[in-house]
């Protein structure tokens, strides 16, 4: 069966050629061993209910200028993070409107125990 290829292309513009050569080797592949699409389908639904289910965010620190939760990610660590001081994590706010920013000397991994172990100073 012959398809209007520019068509398909434009249609499927969202996946690339090794993308559809993927499927092919995968959809053979579940032919092979006797699964169908919907197998498949079951499989990721399932799979994607385990791991929300799994995921329980820790506690946050919230920003002292706007009260939005921070987030603490490492510096000096690689080219692109340099600060040209001796910080190794940093606290950012989440409000893009705020941006407030700690840096510390401790690792981004003792930032992050540390926020854990202090709860009177954290919102759930």
């Amino acid at each position: 069966m012959l398809i209007n290829t520019d068509k398909f292309e434009k249609d499927m513009a969202a996946f690339s050629f090794k993308q559809h050569q993927d499927f092919l080797t995968y959809f053979d592949r579940l032919n092979q061993l006797g699964y169908s699409i919907n197998d498949v389908e079951n499989y990721v639904n399932e799979r994607k209910s385990r791991v929300k289910t799994a995921f329980k965010p820790g506690p946050q620190i919230k920003c002292p200028e706007c009260g939005a939760p921070m987030m603490v990610l490492p510096v000096n660590d690689k080219p692109s993070t340099q600060t040209r001081d001796n910080s190794r994590s940093v606290l950012i706010c989440r409000n893009k409107e705020c941006m407030h920013t700690v840096y510390s000397e401790k690792t981004a991994k003792d930032m992050v125990s540390e926020i854990r172990r202090k709860p009177k100073e954290v919102s759930e």
